[in-house]
Parts: structure tokens; C-alpha cells; sequence
């Protein structure tokens, strides 16, 4: 995700995140990573993982979550992606976030 997220682009592309194998993290609480735009005029995005209690309620063969995990979405600025995590808490919970934030280049190579 990180490589695909990173690479320059003239337009945005939407990702193919409908692989079929099932990701290996599993998570107990929402998890939210905010993607800042990586240039003026493109969008915020936000990859949620999502705990099974929640995509258990859907059909095994939905698109609803990528990976069977996973959902993506894109806001034109930080404040709308920040209102939307705030109506997923209220209505899901926990009462706080966890947020994953990418490091800055340089740091933490694999």
C-alpha cells in the first residue's frame, strides 16, 4: 500500500484493493491511517481496518471490504476526513482513536 500510496502519478488512480486473500492483521478496535496528499490538489485518504465483529455482518463474497479488512476513502481536506472518523467513533466507538500515521521519508526502511 505504501509503495502504490508513494508513487508520482499525473491523476488518481484508484487502487485494485480487491485482492481475495484475507489479510493477516487483526485488530480489536477501528483502526484509521491517514494518507496526507503528496501534492496540491489531491486528496487526503483514509484506510480503515476493521475489526471481524464488524465484517463478519457481511457476505463473504462483498466488495464491501477489501482484503476482507479494509475500506478506503478520500476527502478534499483533513478537516472532512476528521469528521468522518469522529461519526465512525460515535456511532461504532471506542470512545478514542487509534491512528496510524506514516513516518517521514528516511525513516524506518525494511
Amino acid at each position: 500500500m505504501e509503495a502504490f500510496l508513494a508513487e508520482r502519478r499525473s491523476r488518481l488512480v484508484i487502487p485494485d484493493l480487491f485482492d481475495r486473500r484475507p489479510s493477516a492483521l487483526r485488530c480489536e478496535d477501528i483502526i484509521f491511517a491517514r494518507y496526507p496528499p503528496p501534492d496540491t490538489g489531491w486528496p487526503w485518504g483514509l484506510l480503515c481496518c476493521w475489526p471481524i465483529a464488524f465484517t463478519a455482518m457481511v457476505a463473504a463474497d462483498s466488495d464491501a471490504f477489501a482484503r476482507a479488512a479494509y475500506t478506503v476513502e478520500f476527502f478534499h481536506t483533513v478537516d472532512e476526513l476528521a469528521e468522518a472518523e469522529s461519526r465512525l467513533l460515535t456511532n461504532l466507538g471506542p470512545h478514542e482513536a487509534r491512528q496510524v500515521r506514516p513516518m517521514g521519508a528516511g525513516i524506518g526502511h525494511s
